[in-house]
């Protein structure tokens, strides 16, 4: 008999291969692609879960940074699920810890985009 709770379940452990590579800069760029063109919540949620794991190490936040990716990030601020929008924030924090790429973080986020972002995310009432 087919079921259908046992192919869902297969094919989150097939979408979860993406974020799983030890090698960092594949794992980062599919997450980063993940987050750029889908839609579907429960894949942009593990994307966010992988890159708050490798934003914790410089090497993560230098490929953030590298691949102008930035951008990616803001664009989840003014997402309609709350999952998202907790892990574009997770992200941009764990940019802002002490750490070597603090000030061209900084540089990437001083533009009109950014601040008109955060300013409709205050105007927003949660």
């Amino acid at each position: 008999m087919y079921s259908y709770s046992g192919h869902c379940a297969r094919s989150e452990a097939k979408s979860a291969l993406f974020f799983t590579s030890p090698f960092m800069p594949m794992r980062f760029l599919s997450t980063m692609v993940v987050l750029k063109i889908e839609t579907q919540v429960n894949y942009p949620e593990q994307a966010f879960r992988s890159l708050s794991v490798d934003l914790k190490t410089d090497e993560g936040k230098a490929l953030l940074l590298g691949y102008q990716c930035v951008p990616i990030l803001l664009s989840h601020l003014n997402a309609f699920s709350k999952g998202l929008l907790s892990g574009a924030l997770d992200g941009l924090h764990q940019m802002t810890t002490e750490s070597g790429p603090l000030q061209p973080f900084l540089t990437a986020c001083s533009n009109e985009s950014f601040f008109i972002l955060a300013l409709c995310c205050f105007k927003t009432p949660g």
